[in-house]
Parts: C-alpha cells; sequence; structure tokens
C-alpha cells in the first residue's frame, strides 16, 4: 500500500489514461474469483437459502430505514 502512495506521489504529474479500463478489468477478475471461492465453498452453498432470506431482511430494512425513501 505504501509503495502505491509512493509511486502516486513520484508519478503525479502524469496522465494516465488507461487507468480506468485496467481498474475496471481488476475488479471484474476480483468479482470473478470471488464467485469462485463462495461456489466452490460447499458451507456457503448449503446453508444459501437462509443466506438469502438473512439478506432480503437486512436489504429491506435498510430500504424501509432511509431516509429518502419516505420523500
Amino acid at each position: 500500500m505504501f509503495s502505491g502512495i509512493a509511486f502516486g506521489y513520484l508519478m503525479r504529474r502524469h496522465r494516465f489514461t488507461h487507468i480506468g479500463k485496467i481498474i475496471i478489468f481488476f475488479i471484474w477478475v476480483l468479482l470473478f474469483v470471488l464467485g469462485v471461492e463462495v461456489g466452490g465453498n460447499p458451507n456457503v452453498m448449503n446453508s444459501l437459502h437462509t443466506l438469502g432470506v438473512e439478506a432480503l431482511f437486512i436489504a429491506s430494512m435498510s430500504i424501509i430505514g432511509s431516509p429518502n425513501t419516505w420523500v
């Protein structure tokens, strides 16, 4: 992390026009690897139905509790 900060500080005057596409690519790679890890974990796959119900409950309560919902 510190080497990235140092590199960014030293290269702050250069324009990196392609950096956005590189970041998007690595985000897709990370999401794919996360999906492979979750899909390969039998504990997660066996409890997927309860995780889905919990996620739906948390998302519903977040939407209901949001101040912008009732405008």
